[in-house]
């Protein structure tokens, strides 16, 4: 885990690395750029869907007063395909891989970098996986005191041996 390469302490932001290519992380493991672009792509995937979410809502929402101003009594709503949009939009932060309340912040940025480059003179390679993050005043307070100092992928993957060549 490298640290957060960016902070901005007005706007509580945070802007670091979540997974480099080619370069062990802590736990001795890698990945390639094709892995992480897939597992960001997905990861920005499941953050759309809270987008929908909000939209069914503002949906069953109209639909149930347009039925009570009709007079019904009783208003009676299949939510079928919302639970699955709500079990696909559930990715948020955690706290040290067992929280994931979704309390500590929001996400406002999740991309591949395109180009290798540096940032706050640090470099940065093509296809590393970079995440901007608003946080909670709590968890913001954290970070300055060095409690929290990056980012880590909440992540499962299967080992595969590396084969001498």
């Amino acid at each position: 885990m490298r640290e957060f390469i960016q902070k901005n302490e007005m706007q509580r932001y945070t802007l670091g690395i979540v997974y480099e290519p080619d370069t062990e992380d802590l736990q001795g493991d890698f990945a390639d750029t094709e892995t992480i672009e897939k597992a960001c792509h997905g990861f920005n995937k499941t953050l759309q869907a809270g987008n929908e979410i909000a939209k069914a809502q503002g949906e069953i929402l109209k639909k149930a007063f347009e039925l009570l101003n009709k007079g019904a009594s009783t208003v009676e709503i299949d939510v079928t395909e919302l639970l699955a949009e709500v079990k696909k939009g559930t990715m948020a932060l955690g706290d040290m891989h067992e929280s994931w309340t979704g309390e500590y912040g929001d996400i406002v940025e999740s991309y591949i970098m395109p180009v290798d480059c540096e940032l706050d003179d640090q470099p940065i390679k093509k296809g590393t996986w970079m995440l901007g993050v608003i946080w909670s005043p709590d968890y913001f307070e954290k970070i300055q005191k060095g409690d929290i100092t990056g980012y880590s992928m909440g992540g499962m993957a299967i080992r595969k041996p590396i084969s001498a060549q």
